[in-house]
């Protein structure tokens, strides 16, 4: 259950951020966010679901997610180069793991 405490925390933190406008608050929501949802990762992994039964859906899911966003990938590279692109895209495989 901490991990989900941690989780649901960097969560609100991270709505917290996006409150206001500018790259500095998006970029601290991003990482609010990746590290929230990274939380529930674990707590999933704790609660005992067994990563290797699931393999070969989390990448069909992971792949769908990249495919989906990679207008967004590029948009961001656009906007603030590899600095904000790259947080984005690991975002991205975070939820697809999530």
């Amino acid at each position: 259950w901490r991990w989900l405490v941690v989780g649901l925390v960097f969560g609100l933190a991270g709505d917290v951020s996006l409150l206001n406008k500018g790259d500095t608050r998006f970029r601290l929501g991003l990482a609010a966010f990746l590290v929230g949802h990274v939380a529930f990762v674990v707590c999933f992994l704790r609660l005992g679901l067994d990563p290797q039964a699931w393999n070969y859906l989390s990448l069909l899911v992971l792949g769908a997610c990249l495919l989906a966003t990679r207008q967004v990938a590029a948009s961001t590279y656009l906007r603030g180069g590899l600095a904000l692109a790259g947080p984005v895209g690991l975002y991205t495989v975070v939820i697809g793991a999530m």
